[in-house]
């Protein structure tokens, strides 16, 4: 509370005064590019702590460890053991284990552990995003504008959080804007442009290779925009389409390797055996979403109309809290422009592009705000925050707020941004993210003390078993200690002959989560 009283005094203050930021000396992109990277860092080594948090992200991390090891899946572990590693998305299966998560985001994670640092590799995605963002807006607003998208990105906690995670939503949201920029600058002329529209449908595969509806939404309105651009449309729609249908080629080859099927992709080979044919897909029907539901995290059964349209305004309230972390709430420039605003060219263009991935998520079944917002709407960042900027410019339009003449709104919006950066965001770090899901690193202390030697660590439940199975050498390997979670499905004498030669050992730590 004294914090907030703390802000609107200063807000206060500033309003009386006006602003020195102007021209060349606004801010420039390198300054927030590097705060999205320290942000992000922050949050990965303080609230996530380089681990996963959620199941998703063991999966992840366990597949690119198998693609860091040159393979695409591994051999099965020894039978006794498959009780002991039973975990979401991850499975044993024809003799191979591997993880039914699609392979974009893994195969750009296995860049990081091979360095041994996975935990690096979102920050840096997010520190370049902040970049194209504003280069994408000075070609298309001016240089005052591009800085002020970037202030916006570079201080977004919605990127920060998911920049200290291990989730793939920064990589998607990078991409995104790399084909915009490439696609910019071939319109713009100069050297190979084809070359430049060829590796923005490379960017658009890699997305659909890590979450095909994105990639679909987002390819489709980019080749809109290509064909629909300047001279020889046609010619630059197919340059873009060789790029974007080379990585599709190479996951469908991955999923006939997985599933034997090229069109099957393995999370809905999983999904299909687990929960039922379908029940994963987009859509409207009865056999939509998991059997039994997910708790709140599912309505009904099914998937209708009304549970479309209860997710989207709990997404709406999720963003407008979640996004920039302003006490004001994260949509009052966006309200600003729609109220104020001429819309017109690439205005119209970014509004569309949030239209149309509110309304093709609204027909999933999930819209998983509780985590770190809504974050399938993730490929909308950009149009919010260009028209958030274009928010911006309206009420200094509409109030007469121009020059050093007069009170200007930049003190404001940059203390806003401060505030959303260094108040809110590690304060959600706190509150929420730390050990969130029962993930604690108990496990990985002991291991790296060596109080595992390479025993087979039988454990029950502490916390979320994948906090111990994500430490497992992904071939099992002496030397090395093997996490196995007892389920109750265990045959001791079976695990002593499959790991002949080390030792069985039961782990009750002298600690509980509730301390």
């Amino acid at each position: 509370g004294g914090v907030v009283l703390l802000l609107f005094a200063v807000v206060f203050l500033f309003v009386l005064v006006p602003s020195p930021m102007r021209g060349a000396t606004r801010t420039m992109p390198v300054l927030p590019a590097v705060v999205a990277v320290a942000a992000g860092l922050a949050m990965g080594w303080f609230a996530f702590e380089r681990m996963p948090h959620v199941e998703d992200e063991v999966a992840y991390l366990f597949q690119a460890r198998t693609f860091a090891h040159g393979a695409l899946t591994l051999p099965a572990p020894p039978e006794a053991a498959v009780p002991g590693l039973d975990y979401y998305l991850i499975e044993v299966k024809d003799g191979r284990w591997f993880s039914a998560t699609l392979p974009g985001w893994p195969a750009v994670l296995a860049l990081g552990v091979l360095l041994g640092l996975p935990w690096l590799v979102n920050p840096l995605l997010a520190g370049v995003s902040v970049l194209l963002a504003y280069d994408i807006t000075r070609r298309r607003a001016g240089v005052e504008a591009g800085d002020m998208v970037a202030l916006l990105v570079g201080s977004l906690p919605w990127l920060a959080v998911a920049g200290g995670s291990l989730l793939p939503q920064v990589l998607r949201r990078c991409l995104f804007v790399l084909a915009g920029w490439l696609i910019l600058r071939a319109e713009d002329g100069g050297k190979a442009p084809g070359r430049k529209l060829v590796i923005a449908g490379l960017a658009i595969g890699v997305v659909f290779a890590a979450r095909p509806m994105d990639g679909l939404v987002i390819g489709v309105l980019s080749g809109l925009w290509v064909l629909t651009g300047r001279e020889r449309g046609v010619l630059r729609a197919a340059q873009f389409s060789i790029g974007a249908l080379a990585v599709v080629a190479a996951l469908l080859a991955y999923n006939a390797h997985i599933t034997g099927h090229a069109l099957v992709l393995p999370l809905s080979d999983y999904l299909d055996r687990h929960w039922a044919p379908g029940a994963n897909a987009y859509g409207f029907g009865p056999q939509i979403g998991p059997p039994g539901g997910w708790g709140a995290l599912n309505l009904w059964p099914g998937h209708g109309v009304l549970e479309a349209g209860l997710n989207t305004v709990n997404s709406v309230v999720s963003l407008q809290f979640d996004m920039l972390g302003w006490p004001i709430g994260s949509l009052a420039l966006i309200f600003a422009y729609l109220i104020w605003s001429r819309k017109a060219g690439f205005d119209l263009a970014m509004a569309l592009v949030a239209v149309v991935v509110i309304a093709v998520m609204a027909l999933y079944w999930f819209a998983d705000t509780y985590y770190m917002g809504p974050r399938y709407w993730f490929p909308a960042i950009f149009p919010f925050l260009y028209l958030s900027m274009r928010g911006y410019r309206a009420l200094q339009e509409r109030f007469g707020i121009s020059g050093a003449e007069c009170v200007r709104l930049d003190a404001v919006i940059a203390l806003c941004c401060a505030f959303g950066i260094f108040v809110f965001t590690p304060w959600r770090g706190v509150t929420k993210y730390y050990e969130y899901n029962h993930f604690y690193t108990l496990f990985r202390d002991e291991a790296a003390k060596g109080a595992f030697g390479d025993a087979v660590v039988v454990f029950t439940d502490i916390g979320n078993e994948g906090s111990a199975l994500m430490l497992n050498d992904p071939y099992l390997r002496p030397g090395k200690p093997v996490f196995l979670w007892d389920s109750g499905r265990l045959d001791m004498a079976a695990l002593k002959a499959a790991f002949p030669g080390r030792e069985i050992r039961h782990y009750t730590p002298d600690w509980s989560p509730d301390r």
